[in-house]
């Protein structure tokens, strides 16, 4: 009796701890995905930031300032990392630490562009006086003082063009003598050639900071953090799976913790196949999102390849849509999307694939179809999304752009399959929206079966 009671606490005990380990895991699991992905959008502010220095709309340096520190401090505290993953985020923090170094250079060398920017005026209203001026005592004529000025006044100009669009054009323009000119006219002069050319050389190191700046490529290691943190994933995965068996080994050596072994094991399934199934699912629509069309796009080529068939692509782009957001909101946007979606599930055979893998984007995957059955579902598709959503005295129309790739015509590749389709809808958006366009090499190959234009 009391080795049955005592049994039945350490088994007590092991699952419990079992249970608070998965959960500690889990939850650092979420806290270091979080992390990576506020890294990503902290990486794609700072670049942004830096690009609109030397735009029309940068008006001061306090949204680089915040970009560039919230970034460090994000480096500064990260959460529990396992050891593999440290070692990229301290390179991520040397090389921020070194694009920081090269801003703060682009700043000061602003500064000395805007200062000789705002100088060069004067030099020229200067040098144009100096020249009235020996104008009036009889050293220059009116029409050697209207040359130097015209001259000057082009020089003065591609000086300011240069700062602003990066180029200054060279002439074959000849230069006036200076030989006729007084001295003190030939010093303002000399003092505006050698600031136009420090205008250049200042523009051409802010041109060599900025490519330096872009040499940075902080994204590779934000790829390759995320990817170790996947490989971890899995490990973690392993690990728990490890724990699993080990309890299982444990919960057979009686009734009562066999029966707790079930209890636990059918618990630990249901969770993991609900956190899969979340990682998997677009939250909005219930459909499959981008990564579950990553992971089954390369099992419908396979089976395909086995059973000799086919599969077709269909790249789905909403046309209006955008306008529906804006007019009526996002919730509107929202429900239009959900509506979008069972109309594809109720319309589509159960073996078809429905992901969503944008704001309004969608992949369907339809295999075992030839060219005329994926045309066919491509205007019932068509047809299905051509929308009219009522808006006070008018109706918004919204429709889509469908591009189709098919296996092995197309290409024997899962990726490809994807990207040809894509390429085909963008074909239908250019030829005017609301149509259908297959990929280029099967629209050759099809020219005599199917109409040239599709497009409704």
């Amino acid at each position: 009796m009391l080795i049955s009671v005592g049994f039945v606490l350490v088994m007590g005990g092991l699952y419990t701890y079992f249970e608070f380990e998965k959960t500690s895991q889990f939850q650092q699991n979420n806290s270091i995905h979080s992390y990576v992905n506020e890294i990503e959008k902290l990486d794609a502010s700072l670049d942004k930031q830096i690009l609109l220095i030397n735009s029309w709309y940068f008006s001061n340096y306090d949204s680089v300032n915040q970009a560039s520190r919230k970034y460090q401090k994000l480096l500064d505290r990260p959460p529990y990392l396992p050891k593999k993953l440290e070692s990229v985020l301290l390179e991520l923090n040397r090389q921020l630490v070194s694009k920081a170094e090269l801003i703060e250079q682009v700043k000061s060398n602003n500064a000395v562009l805007r200062n000789s920017l705002n100088y060069l005026p004067a030099l020229t209203n200067q040098l144009a006086l100096s020249l009235e001026v020996a104008g009036k005592q009889e050293q220059l004529t009116n029409v050697q003082i209207n040359v130097y000025k015209q001259y000057m006044y082009r020089l003065a100009f591609q000086g300011i063009a240069s700062q602003i669009i990066h180029h200054r054009t060279e002439t074959n323009e000849n230069i006036p003598s200076l030989a006729d000119l007084p001295i003190e006219v030939i010093v303002f002069w000399t003092n505006l050639n050698i600031h136009i050319k420090m205008l250049i050389e200042v523009k051409q190191l802010d041109k060599d900071l900025h490519e330096q700046i872009e040499q940075i490529e902080m994204k590779n290691n934000i790829e390759l953090l995320a990817g170790m943190f996947s490989e971890y994933l899995e490990e973690s995965d392993k690990q728990l799976k490890q724990y699993q068996s080990w309890f299982v080994g444990y919960l057979f050596t009686g009734l009562i913790t066999i029966t707790g072994f079930f209890i636990a094991l059918r618990y630990y399934n249901h969770q993991h196949r609900k956190y899969k199934n979340e990682t998997l699912t677009d939250p909005l629509t219930g459909l499959g999102n981008r990564r579950k069309l990553d992971k089954s796009m390369s099992v419908y080529v396979d089976q395909a390849r086995k059973s000799k068939t086919t599969v077709g692509v269909f790249f789905i782009d909403l046309d209006g849509f955008k306008n529906v957001n804006d007019t009526l909101g996002h919730k509107r946007g929202d429900q239009l999307l959900q509506q979008i979606a069972k109309n594809l599930e109720s319309s589509l055979r159960l073996n078809d694939l429905i992901t969503r893998i944008g704001g309004d984007e969608f992949v369907i995957v339809v295999p075992n179809a030839n060219i005329e059955v994926l045309q066919r579902i491509a205007d019932q598709i068509l047809k299905l999304l051509t929308l009219e959503v009522e808006h006070s005295d008018e109706s918004l129309l919204v429709s889509a752009s469908i591009g189709i790739s098919c296996y092995p015509i197309d290409t024997e590749e899962a990726v490809q399959l994807i990207e040809y389709a894509d390429e085909a809808m963008y074909q239908a958006k250019a030829d005017g929206r609301s149509c259908i366009r297959f990929f280029i090499n099967i629209f050759n190959y099809l020219w005599q079966l199917f109409p040239k234009d599709s497009c409704h």
